[in-house]
C-alpha cells in the first residue's frame, strides 16, 4: 500500500493508492496505479473469495473516476513501469495527489 498526500490548495488529506486490474493485453493482465476515492454500493451482489458483497471502490486513474468491483483491486506491489507511468501522468497535470 502506498500513502498519498493531497498537494492541492485545500487542507492536506491522506489518501491510498492501489494497483487495479483494468483488463488484458496480449493475454496478460494490465494494471494501473489508482487513487482510492471512496467506497460505494455496487448495483448487484458479486462473489469475492468465499464471500458475497455489494461493495465497490471508486478509484481515480489520471483525471477519470470510475467504480470498480473489489475483486479487481490487487494486493501486489506496483512494478516500476506502473509507478513511472503514474508519475508521468501526475507530472502532466493530473490530479493533485503525490506517490510516496
Amino acid at each position: 500500500m502506498v500513502v498519498c498526500v493531497d498537494s492541492g490548495p485545500s487542507a492536506p488529506a491522506v489518501a491510498v493508492s492501489r494497483r487495479i486490474n483494468i483488463g488484458t493485453r496480449d493475454n496478460r493482465p494490465v494494471y494501473r496505479v489508482a487513487q482510492l476515492v471512496s467506497l460505494t454500493d455496487y448495483h448487484r451482489t458479486y462473489h469475492v473469495g468465499n464471500e458475497y458483497t455489494k461493495k465497490a471502490v471508486v478509484l481515480r486513474i489520471g483525471n477519470s473516476k470510475r467504480t470498480y468491483r473489489i475483486e479487481y483491486v490487487s494486493n501486489s506491489p506496483f512494478d516500476e513501469k506502473e509507478y513511472n507511468r503514474c508519475g508521468r501522468a501526475l507530472a502532466r497535470g493530473g490530479p493533485s495527489w503525490v506517490l510516496y
